[in-house]
């Protein structure tokens, strides 16, 4: 019995000791996430918002000595390629171009780094570690980067907008260039961990992530390529895919098991997601630790489906 008590009191000795551990290590590298722009936010004053663009770039952190992706991956960036930049923890994109995401990410994560990293630039917006308010945070990055006088980093341009009219052709503005979107931060908040609703993403779609579990062979001109891509979404909804791929991704699909991105808008009265289409495979080392964990399994009526 004595030995049975001293096992259970080590247990929970060493519990303890892994949630100090782990609280810590969110103190220390806190990550924090956008809220969705919605109707509601619609009577918020636009002028207590700093806005920017929505970047479609790989997210990454600049720790003050290498570059993490957003689940804590080391990213292989070349030397020369982070030189000279300064010993704070900066939050950036990863970014080469507007729409060129999937280039983007073959280049920033990949284990061995080549000359095409010189097209690539680390956009910074935010400072995790710094206790000043967002807009004070912004005046620290821009006095940061223009003393490191490095052309791969930049700081993404923050602006104020006067009322909701304006935000929405600022919207259309940048969706229409090709942009993904807009994100809006309030001016006099703080850095904290997790989602925040004083940072707002605006864009004129949703979008979410989906594992591929089937693929359903096309008809009529798609009848020698796919079709559409059966998925599930990390809460377990499946539903086909069947808009949004070039003929060469028909031709050479998403493979099953891969995590694709796709956009949507709304959901329907059985709850998935209207008018969604293909946009990208979405890396495994871009993933969500949440997501990478769930789905694991095949539903055994995939094999049926596919003959659909």
């Amino acid at each position: 019995m004595k030995t049975n008590k001293m096992v259970l009191i080590w247990i929970a000795v060493l519990s303890l000791l892994l949630c100090d551990v782990s609280s810590a290590g969110m103190l220390n590298n806190p990550q924090q996430l956008a809220s969705r722009y919605t109707v509601s936010h619609q009577s918020v004053k636009i002028s207590d918002y700093l806005v920017s663009e929505k970047l479609d770039g790989i997210r990454a952190r600049w720790t003050g000595e290498e570059l993490l992706t957003r689940t804590g991956h080391a990213i292989s960036a070349p030397e020369w390629f982070t030189q000279s930049w300064p010993g704070k923890m900066l939050d950036g994109e990863l970014w080469l171009g507007r729409g060129k995401f999937e280039e983007t990410a073959s280049i920033v994560l990949s284990d061995t780094p080549d000359e095409r990293w010189r097209t690539i630039t680390f956009m910074v917006f935010d400072m995790p570690q710094s206790k000043q308010t967002f807009e004070k945070r912004v005046d620290e990055i821009k006095r940061i980067i223009a003393k490191t006088k490095s052309s791969a980093l930049m700081a993404i341009p923050q602006y104020g907008l006067d009322t909701h009219e304006a935000l929405q052709a600022a919207l259309t503005k940048i969706t229409d260039a090709g942009g993904e979107g807009l994100m809006l931060h309030y001016r006099h908040a703080r850095y904290t961990h997790g989602r925040s609703s004083h940072l707002l993403k605006l864009k004129k779609h949703e979008d979410s992530e989906a594992k591929v579990i089937a693929h359903i062979k096309g008809k009529g001109k798609f009848k020698s390529m796919l079709g559409s891509l059966l998925v599930q979404t990390a809460e377990g909804i499946q539903f086909k895919l069947g808009t949004g791929f070039s003929n060469e991704e028909r031709l050479h699909p998403p493979h099953i098991g891969q995590w694709v991105t796709y956009k949507y808008y709304g959901y329907t009265g059985t709850g998935k997601p209207r008018f969604a289409s293909f946009m990208h495979v979405r890396p495994q080392k871009d993933l969500q630790h949440n997501i990478r964990a769930s789905t694991e399994t095949v539903p055994k009526k995939t094999a049926q489906e596919t003959q659909q």
